[in-house]
């Protein structure tokens, strides 16, 4: 009996835990993201494909060695040279061959073609930070969305709470005979103008939710919440670079920029492999 108490309790334990909503800081969230979303890991698989062509431009400038051998077997009449007579014999032969070559002139192409593929090797890496940065910026997009939703939607019932205590204290000055029955029938539709307001704040959150779990790719979304989180705002500072500053910066980090350069420089490089 005791065992069967003690399963059901740790059955319903299990039950109580897994139907805990799990919440999500936005830094789980990115991470999360990072590791399962289908994108980067094409451009990460886009990476090693890019790696493994500069290997083999590698290995194209290396000395070509090739070997072959070669065995057969006869059997039949022969001539003996000792006596002169046929006899049947079996004969044996065998043969091998090692050939190696290396270009050494070849209009620089192989060269070239090595380096093109460095360069390629480098846009891919390129490529792969800009699906990195893009889904890290969708993500907190999202997060950030829902974060607004719940404020809004706590507003809102903050708001109707405001009302309520109006609707309770003229209902009493309605019933005193101090206000006439218009002003009380005026906050109610206030009333349940705002709690429309709240059922409509409510679906906002649950749809940006789901977004934010179909981005994740997570199934059971309808356990998916995040953490309330206080973020800091920052007043100062923001205006102290000028835009020109934050262009030349963006010129020289942002993954795009390097990608588009990586182009023209492939582009280049094809033109000097044609030639060669």
């Amino acid at each position: 009996m005791i065992r069967h108490l003690l399963f059901i309790c740790v059955l319903l334990f299990g039950l109580v835990v897994q139907a805990q909503t799990k919440e999500w800081s936005l830094q789980e969230c990115i991470d999360y993201a990072l590791d399962h979303n289908i994108t980067i890991k094409q451009g990460e698989l886009d990476k090693q494909l890019a790696e493994i062509d500069k290997t083999l431009a590698i290995g194209q400038m290396l000395p070509s060695i090739n070997a072959n051998i070669n065995g057969s077997s006869n059997r039949g009449l022969s001539l003996n040279p000792t006596t002169n007579q046929l006899e049947n014999a079996t004969m044996l032969s065998a043969s091998g061959a090692i050939n190696a070559g290396v270009t050494l002139f070849e209009g620089l192409k192989k060269q070239r073609e090595l380096q093109r593929t460095k360069i390629n090797e480098l846009a891919a890496s390129y490529r792969l930070d800009k699906m990195k940065d893009d889904v890290v910026l969708h993500v907190a997009n999202a997060y950030l969305q829902i974060v607004l939703n719940k404020e809004n939607l706590e507003l809102v019932k903050q708001r109707n709470e405001v009302t309520l205590e109006q609707l309770e204290r003229t209902q009493h000055l309605v019933d005193a005979g101090s206000l006439p029955q218009g002003d009380l029938l005026e906050i109610k539709a206030d009333d349940a103008r705002e709690k429309q307001q709240i059922i409509e704040a409510e679906n906002e959150v649950a749809i940006s939710l789901i977004s934010l779990a179909q981005l994740l790719r997570i199934k059971e979304y309808q356990d998916f919440d995040i953490v309330q989180e206080n973020f800091e705002i920052v007043e100062q500072g923001l205006e102290e670079p000028s835009v020109y500053d934050y262009v030349a910066k963006a010129k020289e980090t942002r993954a795009e920029v390097k990608i588009a350069e990586s182009s023209v420089e492939l582009a280049a490089k094809d033109v000097d492999i044609a030639r060669s």
